[in-house]
């Protein structure tokens, strides 16, 4: 399980710069793709409100839905990831 952890936190250090990146520069299909990529690790993770969150994003991009609200689902997918990836380092420590 702790090699399932560690690549979890590698692909989360990976994914939020690029998620933000994608986000500010108004890159929705590249932002669209990455949450769909982010996905099976929440779901792997049992995180399932974060995959719930993303596929929100997904739908809304999809629809060409209200961008302001897409950078208010999009920031709190990250504050997620971030609490995730501090309760995890925790866990590991511990154990």
């Amino acid at each position: 399980m702790k090699k399932v952890i560690e690549m979890y936190l590698d692909s989360a250090h990976t994914n939020i710069p690029k998620l933000e990146k994608n986000l500010d520069s108004g890159t929705v299909e590249q932002l669209k793709t990455l949450v769909h990529s982010m996905k099976p690790h929440f779901d792997f993770m049992g995180m399932h409100v974060s995959r719930e969150l993303a596929e929100r994003i997904e739908q809304k991009i999809a629809n060409n839905e209200d961008t302001a609200n897409l950078h208010k689902l999009c920031r709190q997918l990250v504050l997620m990831i971030e609490q995730s990836i501090t309760e995890l380092k925790i866990s590991m420590k511990n154990s």
